[in-house]
C-alpha cells in the first residue's frame, strides 16, 4: 500500500480517464439503465469504474517502485556468526548513510530489542532529522485503507445494475454496506488506540535488559536445526549502545525520551491521514465518472451534470473525511477494552451512533438543498439553480470539514502535551 498505492490510484484514475473519452465518442457500448427524466431510459456507461478497479489492482500488485533500502534481516547474513556480528556492529554507517527511516509499526514494535534499538539509533545519528526523516506507518494504515477501498467497489458494482429510478433501492444497498465497514473501521481504531497506550506505558519503562529478542527467547538454540546460537543479538547491542550512547542507561534514557516522542507524534496524532481517506475512496469517483459521462451525452439529462459533479467532489474531499475523523475521536474516547464480548460488542455500537449524527447531517443538507432548490417541488429545475444549490452544498460541506479538522488537531495537540508531560 506505501509502495504501491499512489501508482495503484493515479493509473487507476488515468484508465477512467480515457474510458471516459472513448465511451463519450461512442467507441464503446453501452448498458441501458432506467431514469426518472422524460425519456425513461438512457445509455449508461460502466467502463470508467471497471477498467480503473481492473487497472489499480494490476498496479498495486505488478508496480515495481524504485528506490534503495537497507533491510537488516535481509542485507546481513543472518547464517555466519562472524559475518553478522560484523554486520549488526557496522549497522550504525548503515543507519547515518540512510536519508529516512521507515517503521512499520505494530502493538508488538516497542518490546522487540532490534527495533527499538534501529530507531534510537537513527535518531541519534540524526539529531536533525525532520519528521519526513523518521515515517511511522501502522499495519492498521493497510488495512483500513484496503477495507474501505473494497466497501466502496462492492457498493459500486451493486449500484450499476440498479435503475436510476429507484433511489430507495440504491440507499437500501449503501447503507449496509456503509455501516459495516464503518462498524469495522471502529473496531480496528478502538483496538489500536488500546495499542498505543500499552505502547506508552511500555516505552516509559523501557530497558534493554528486558526488551524481547529473540535468540534470548530461545535460550540460545536454533530451534530449526537444534544447534547452539554462538552469538547472542542482546551482547551485540549492547556494545554498539555501550559505543553510540556511552552507556546501557543513556540508551533507555533516550527510548524513554525520544524514541516515545517520535512514535507517539505519528502514531497519536493522525491515525488514518486525510490523504489516505482520500486515495482510500477514490473508486467512488470512478463511479461518479460514469455518471457524468452518461448525462453529458444525454441532452435531457444535462440539468444534473453540476449536481453530479459538485456533491460528488464534496462528499470524496469533504464529507467522508468529516465522517472519518468524527470515527477516529469517538474511538480514541471510547478506546477502553469492554469486560466481556457483549460490553466490546456494546461500546463499538455506541462509537457508531456517536458518529451517526455527523453523517446524518451531512444526508440532511444534501437532501434539505434539494428540496430548497426545488427538486422535489418542479419536474426539472434550471441549470443555474441547481448549480447554485450543488455550490452552496460543496460550500457548506468545506467550511464543516475546516471546523472539524480544526478541532481534531486541537484533541491531538492535547495528546501530545500529556505525552510529552509524561515523557
Amino acid at each position: 500500500m506505501l509502495k504501491n498505492g499512489p501508482a495503484s490510484v493515479l493509473f487507476g484514475s488515468l484508465a477512467a480517464v480515457l474510458m471516459l473519452i472513448l465511451w463519450y465518442f461512442q467507441i464503446l457500448p453501452s448498458v441501458i439503465k432506467r431514469t426518472p427524466g422524460p425519456a425513461g431510459y438512457m445509455d449508461y456507461s460502466f467502463w470508467c469504474f471497471s477498467a480503473a478497479v481492473v487497472v489499480a489492482l494490476l498496479m498495486l500488485i505488478l508496480w515495481r517502485p524504485r528506490g534503495r533500502i537497507f533491510v537488516d534481516r535481509v542485507c546481513i547474513n543472518q547464517a555466519d556468526g562472524r559475518m553478522k556480528a560484523e554486520g549488526i556492529l557496522n549497522i550504525g554507517a548503515m543507519l547515518k548513510r540512510s536519508s529516512s527511516l521507515l517503521v512499520i509499526w505494530d502493538e508488538s514494535y516497542v518490546d522487540r530489542l532490534w527495533c527499538i534499538f534501529e530507531l534510537a539509533a537513527f535518531l541519534q545519528s540524526h539529531p536533525e532529522a525532520s519528521a519526513k526523516a523518521v515515517q511511522v506507518r501502522p499495519v492498521l494504515l493497510g488495512f483500513a485503507a484496503a477495507s474501505t477501498a473494497v466497501a466502496i467497489i462492492l457498493a459500486s458494482i451493486a449500484f450499476l445494475f440498479v435503475p436510476l429510478d429507484s433511489p430507495w433501492v440504491v440507499w437500501s444497498i449503501l447503507c449496509p454496506v456503509v455501516c459495516g465497514e464503518g462498524y469495522v473501521l471502529i473496531w480496528a481504531f478502538r483496538n489500536y488506540f488500546r495499542a498505543l497506550e500499552s505502547a506508552n506505558r511500555s516505552l516509559q519503562h523501557f530497558r534493554l535488559q528486558t526488551a524481547h529478542c529473540w535468540c534470548c527467547s530461545v535460550d540460545h538454540v536454533n530451534p530449526s536445526t537444534g544447534q547452539s546460537i554462538a552469538v547472542c543479538d542482546r551482547e551485540i547491542v549492547r556494545q554498539c549502545v555501550t559505543t553510540w550512547f556511552g552507556s546501557e542507561d543513556a540508551f533507555d534514557e533516550t527510548v524513554r525520551s525520544s524514541v516515545k516522542r517520535a512514535l507517539a507524534e505519528q502514531l497519536g496524532v493522525d491515525a488514518f491521514p486525510y490523504v489516505w481517506v482520500v486515495s482510500s475512496t477514490v473508486p467512488l469517483i470512478w463511479v461518479c465518472m460514469d455518471a457524468t459521462v452518461s448525462i453529458a451525452a444525454e441532452e435531457h439529462e444535462r440539468i444534473l451534470l453540476a449536481f453530479m459533479v459538485l456533491r460528488c467532489l464534496a462528499w470524496w474531499l469533504w464529507g467522508i473525511p468529516i465522517v472519518a475523523t468524527l470515527g477516529l475521536t469517538a474511538a480514541r474516547r471510547f478506546h477502553a477494552p469492554g469486560r466481556s464480548c457483549v460490553e466490546e460488542l456494546g461500546k463499538n455500537l455506541l462509537v457508531l451512533l456517536v458518529v451517526a449524527p455527523g453523517a446524518a447531517l451531512l444526508m440532511a443538507w444534501h437532501v434539505g438543498l434539494e428540496l430548497a432548490f426545488g427538486w422535489f417541488a418542479t419536474a426539472w429545475l434550471s441549470a443555474p439553480q441547481e448549480t447554485l444549490g450543488s455550490v452552496v452544498f460543496a460550500a457548506g460541506c468545506f467550511v464543516a470539514f475546516v471546523l472539524v479538522r480544526i478541532a481534531y488537531r486541537c484533541a491531538n495537540r492535547r495528546y501530545m502535551e500529556t505525552v510529552n508531560a509524561s515523557t
